[in-house]
């Protein structure tokens, strides 16, 4: 294979990698200055191989270029199979929603569908997340002990005047959201967004992702919120069907207010 049309497939791929949604054709075309017709060809190429995924019409990041790369390799087979669900979720919701999931000691973000009900915030994919600020950050450190380790062994910038960063209030949260299985963060990374998580357990019963919703909290009430994460409990579980997964038997708790 020639270089240039190599060099041009890895940027095609790094592109659509990097878009905060899916893209057309024309658009990856006009993004790389390249004639439509050898980015169709590119991307059909590249859809073969399972580089690229094609929906109607649209190109998002395929399931073999995410297994390519190292942060994400934890999280490849939830990642596809959750692929159905979250789009479910966004429809159904309106809502920007994500997956996270563990790579090594850190946690990242590998999937996003951005609903109809979009927030001015772009959360880049592949990143390491704040534990201490982020709703899928505290549900892991909830509910995974090395997790919950790291934690309180890491700095824990004030990112805003919502973000909580003392040892006891911390633990006292973490355990209420151990207890609820649900994670809530009001404007903590970002003033204004609410983000919600909740959990995804593997088929041995451990925590293997944590699907997460961020919405403007003047846009939700305790009704909304309730609807979006019952619709959300749903998906998760429709997930856990699909790769054999099994939530630990200790009872739920009790969830916040509205939930």
């Amino acid at each position: 294979m020639k270089a240039d049309r190599l060099s041009r497939i890895f940027a095609v791929i790094r592109l659509i990698a990097s878009s905060p949604q899916t893209m057309s054709v024309s658009e990856v075309s006009r993004a790389l200055k390249m004639p439509i017709s050898s980015t169709h060809d590119l991307l059909r190429t590249l859809v073969e191989l399972r580089q690229i995924d094609s929906v109607d019409g649209q190109y998002g990041i395929g399931p073999e270029a995410i297994a390519l790369s190292a942060q994400v390799l934890d999280g490849v087979s939830v990642h596809v199979a959750a692929r159905r669900h979250l789009i479910a979720l966004t429809e159904r919701t309106g809502e920007a929603v994500y997956l996270a999931v563990p790579s090594g000691q850190q946690l990242i973000y590998v999937d996003r569908y951005l609903g109809a009900r979009r927030v001015s915030i772009h959360i880049r994919l592949g990143e390491p997340l704040y534990l201490h600020s982020t709703s899928a950050g505290k549900l892991f450190a909830a509910l995974d002990p090395g997790f919950r380790r790291k934690l309180f062994q890491v700095r824990r910038p004030r990112l805003t005047g919502q973000t909580i960063v003392d040892d006891d209030k911390l633990s006292a949260e973490l355990a209420g959201i151990a207890r609820a299985r649900l994670s809530i963060t009001r404007g903590e990374s970002f003033l204004g967004i609410l983000g919600l998580a909740v959990p995804v357990w593997g088929s041995d019963g451990t925590l293997v992702a944590a699907i997460h919703v961020s919405t403007s909290e003047a846009s939700v009430d305790d009704k909304r919120m309730a609807a979006v994460v019952s619709a959300m409990r749903e998906v998760a579980t429709g997930l856990m069907t699909d790769i054999g997964g099994l939530a630990p038997s200790e009872p739920v708790g009790v969830a916040p207010p509205g939930i």
